[in-house]
């Protein structure tokens, strides 16, 4: 064999009046994990993990899925979805000696999460607003913030503003949910 710059030549083999060139070890190695992978593929399409249960029941904790049969489904967090948020405030009052100022109740339903609040503020003339209702893995997190009083006069105490937030979700429920009131967590639930 000889060499034309630098190209080389790949050496042949002929058998039976047929020329093949001879696999490089390279290319054989490329094959067998071609053939490794393939082979790996072929021998997990269908698997699915069971936890608890009988021979053809659901994954325990996972909703049925229209997806055909081999296909691998997608982990709990990406199929959990948010389709819709509401919030509500009332005006703000003075915050009596007893009240629950600065808490949040947390109520799971069938689709939705629904946060019962009441933001506490220097005076009731605030207001409160949804800054945010996101998940964070499997974590909802429904953030109030306290919005700015009007430039009119307004009573001198502490106040609070009671507020209802509803978050809607597609894929099943959040496992864990934090409520925060100006960027502080007041109240964490888990289902």
């Amino acid at each position: 064999m000889t060499r034309r710059g630098a190209e080389a030549q790949t050496p042949a083999v002929v058998s039976g009046g047929y020329t093949r060139p001879v696999c490089e070890p390279d290319d054989v190695n490329r094959r067998r994990l071609l053939e490794t992978l393939a082979a790996l593929a072929a021998g997990t399409t269908g698997c699915t993990a069971r936890s608890g249960g009988e021979s053809g029941d659901e994954t325990a904790g996972s909703p049925p899925t229209d997806a055909p049969a081999g296909t691998p489904t997608p982990p709990r967090e990406a199929r959990l979805r948010i389709v819709d948020r509401s919030f509500a405030a009332a005006d703000g009052e003075c915050a009596g000696g007893t009240d629950a100022v600065g808490e949040a109740t947390v109520a799971f339903d069938a689709e939705t999460v629904r946060v019962d609040g009441r933001l506490g503020t220097p005076t009731p003339c605030y207001g409160a607003a949804l800054r945010d209702a996101s998940l964070e893995g499997d974590t909802l997190v429904v953030a109030v913030a306290r919005t700015s009083p009007p430039g009119e006069a307004c009573v001198q105490c502490l106040g609070a503003v009671p507020y209802d937030a509803t978050v809607r979700f597609a894929g099943g429920l959040p496992d864990e949910v934090t409520v925060e009131h100006d960027g502080e967590a007041v109240t964490t639930v888990r289902q």
